[in-house]
């Protein structure tokens, strides 16, 4: 685990420390830890958003049996990347 040093005004500190008392934290690390995995999980969120956006914008595609199998055998290769 790597370790990171925030200097933050007294006040901050004090709402951090409060918040996370709120929510049930054992500590201010534990606290912005989760927020960050909040964070992150919202980021990938938006990005698999986007990408359906994009799907749906883009042309459909008959899917004939030798496309779905295509498909399959590009992702199966792609897994063992």
């Amino acid at each position: 685990m790597t370790t990171l040093e925030l200097n933050l005004p007294d006040d901050a500190l004090e709402f951090l420390q409060v918040r996370a008392t709120q929510e049930g934290f054992e500590n201010v690390n534990a606290y912005l830890a989760a927020l960050i995995g909040q964070m992150r999980n919202r980021f990938t969120r938006k990005d698999w958003d986007e990408k359906i956006r994009e799907g749906l914008r883009a042309p459909a595609v008959v899917m004939t049996r030798e496309r779905w199998k295509q498909l399959e055998k590009d992702v199966l290769e792609g897994a063992g990347e």
